[in-house]
This record gives structure tokens, sequence and C-alpha cells, in this order.
């Protein structure tokens, strides 16, 4: 064997892969019939949450290998069905919006208001036909303040309201409590809880 190829090996071993359990089966199959809902004005949305290091994002990222991004070359758009983000490390609307527009490579010039990139972030996703919005790493919500945190919810609820898009948040135990601050989200059912057990 080459050397070239030991590493290729290597590297294969040592790379992230997709290994099915069945938790995660279930998850994966109430994100897709989320994709599958036809389009209303309060689309339902789902929480994941459990342990560190039990697989939550790979269950995020394997969801958004099945929905790609598509280049429709005949009317010139690109389609996006899944958008993934992580929650910024405290709940930062401007950051957050940054990070949404960086993440789909709109390009960012100059300082921009809260509104102004607001405004800048819906009208591309909106372009982009997205269907689920899936943030991980939601509980970095609670290193906010109480009003920081409820602030950062609205924004949240507005963007899937808006798009009609799903909402779709995993974090850790604590999570629980970062969208329980949120009523609106609760009374509405628009958040089911998945707990992934060890």
């Amino acid at each position: 064997m080459t050397f070239m190829e030991t590493n290729e090996r290597l590297n294969l071993v040592r790379s992230d892969r997709w290994i099915a359990f069945d938790r995660a089966n279930i998850v994966l199959n109430r994100l897709t019939s989320l994709m599958e809902m036809p389009r209303q004005s309060r689309m339902p949305g789902l929480m994941v949450y459990g342990s560190s290091g039990i697989g939550k994002t790979m269950i995020a990222k394997r969801m958004e290998s099945l929905y790609p991004t598509q280049y429709e070359a005949d009317i010139g758009v690109t389609q996006t069905p899944i958008l993934l983000l992580q929650a910024p490390p405290a709940p930062d609307e401007r950051r957050f919006y940054q990070h949404i527009l960086a993440s789909i490579g709109a390009p960012m010039w100059g300082r921009h208001t809260v509104s102004e990139l607001e405004v800048r972030a819906l009208s591309h996703l909106r372009d982009m036909d997205l269907k689920m919005i899936m943030i991980d790493e939601v509980h970095n919500l609670l290193a906010g303040s109480y009003r920081e945190q409820r602030r950062f919810l609205n924004m949240l609820r507005f963007l899937a309201n808006d798009l009609c898009a799903s909402l779709v948040v995993f974090g850790v135990n604590e999570a629980v409590d970062a969208i329980r601050g949120d009523e609106q989200l609760a009374r509405r059912g628009r958040v089911a809880r998945i707990e992934l057990l060890r």
C-alpha cells in the first residue's frame, strides 16, 4: 500500500460517519414529515435535546445532507430546502443575522442596523424556497439576560412565521429552559420534544 493510499484510508477512518440508531431514525422520520408538510402560516417545529455527545449535531447534518442545495439553471435560482445554523454564544440578533448572510454567501459590506440585516436576510431566504431552519446549540441562549433571551426567541419565531418554515432546534437538556421562555411557541405546540438518551 502506498503512502497516499494509507493517508486516504486514515482520513476516511477519522472523518465523521453516519451511524443510524433507533432514536436518530425517529428524529429523522419526524424531520422528514415536517419537510413534506404543505406550507401553512404556522408551521410545526421540533426540539431535539439530550446530553452532550450523543449525536444531535450528526442528526442535524445528516438531515441537511438529505436535502442538498440545488441550482435551478433554467430559472437561475438556488434552492436551499434546509438552513442549518449554530446559535451564537449568546442571544445576539445582529450576530445571528450576519451568520445567516455569511452562511448563504450573501455579500456583506459596511455597518448595518439589525432591521437592515433582517430585511436582507429575509429577502435572500425567501428566494431560496427555504422549508426548514435548524439551529444547533440552542442552549447558548441561556448565556444572555431574560430580556435578551425573549428577544432572540421572538426573532426565531418571526423568521419561521415569515418564511412559513419549520423551526427545529437542537441542544443539551438545558435547551428546554431556553425554549420554554417563549409561551407562544409552547402554546401553539410548535415545538415537540424528542429526548435522546445515552
